[in-house]
């Protein structure tokens, strides 16, 4: 099974403004804790589709 293409697409990092209040630095921080909490699904998506290719394998 090949690796979908969308879990290996770079994880972008929202634009960050020049100047920023602290309400938007918390936004911005959330948007940040967001992308990598989705690059790490995608990690473990690439995990399992490799087991699954080592137990077919065997």
């Amino acid at each position: 099974m090949p690796i979908p293409m969308h879990l290996l697409a770079d994880c972008l990092p929202p634009v960050i403004a020049d100047t920023m209040t602290w309400g938007d630095s918390l936004l911005l921080n959330a948007q940040l804790l967001a992308v990598i909490e989705q690059c790490n699904l995608d990690k473990q998506a690439i995990r399992q589709i490799e087991q699954t290719r080592q137990v077919t394998h065997e």
